[in-house]
């Protein structure tokens, strides 16, 4: 009997390193209205793992801010067996000071399960070639500081040049609206 459940076992643990070391094939598209309450929701569970304590949730507006760039910039999702693994949003700004034409991430996501299949890469190397044709000279990420995030960027061709300092203003928020 053990020796059937060994060989049941293993015959399972290299069906599954077969399927493991099979490519998944994965195609990259522009996204378009009808993916909408995907984006959404692959938009929620990125903030809520990674901005949770910086940006309430309120999917109306993130519908509102997805409408708008399917409008005025471009949104790429990633599908792998007809279901949607990434996302990556962009705008087009010009510089005000170095007068450039740069693509500017808005959203970079990946579902957990999809990670280290070529899925982000595909995203980026996608991205990158819409944003050269627009006139764009420069893409640029921003990342909470992470090393594995900034070792992935790095693989990518990126470089970190600045670092954002911020504060929140909540506490003049009400001075100014108030006129005090």
């Amino acid at each position: 009997m053990t020796t059937q459940i060994d060989s049941l076992r293993d015959s399972i643990a290299r069906e599954n390193d077969e399927m493991l070391s099979q490519p998944i094939a994965t195609t990259v598209r522009v996204a378009d209205h009808a993916d909408v309450d995907r984006l959404v929701a692959m938009a929620q569970t990125f903030y809520a793992a990674k901005y949770r304590d910086r940006m309430p949730e309120d999917p109306a507006h993130l519908r509102h801010v997805a409408a708008q760039l399917l409008e005025t910039g471009r949104v790429l999702v990633a599908e792998q067996a007809g279901q949607i693994v990434g996302l990556l949003a962009a705008a087009l700004i010009t510089h005000i000071i170095f007068n450039q034409r740069i693509a500017v991430e808005v959203l970079w996501w990946v579902e957990p399960a999809a990670r280290g299949s070529g899925v982000g890469t595909s995203l980026v190397r996608d991205m990158e070639t819409w944003a050269t044709a627009q006139g764009a000279v420069k893409m640029q990420f921003a990342a909470y500081r992470d090393r594995g995030v900034e070792d992935l960027y790095g693989r990518l061709g990126y470089t970190p040049h600045e670092v954002i300092f911020e504060k929140e203003l909540d506490d003049a928020i009400p001075s100014i609206r108030t006129g005090g």
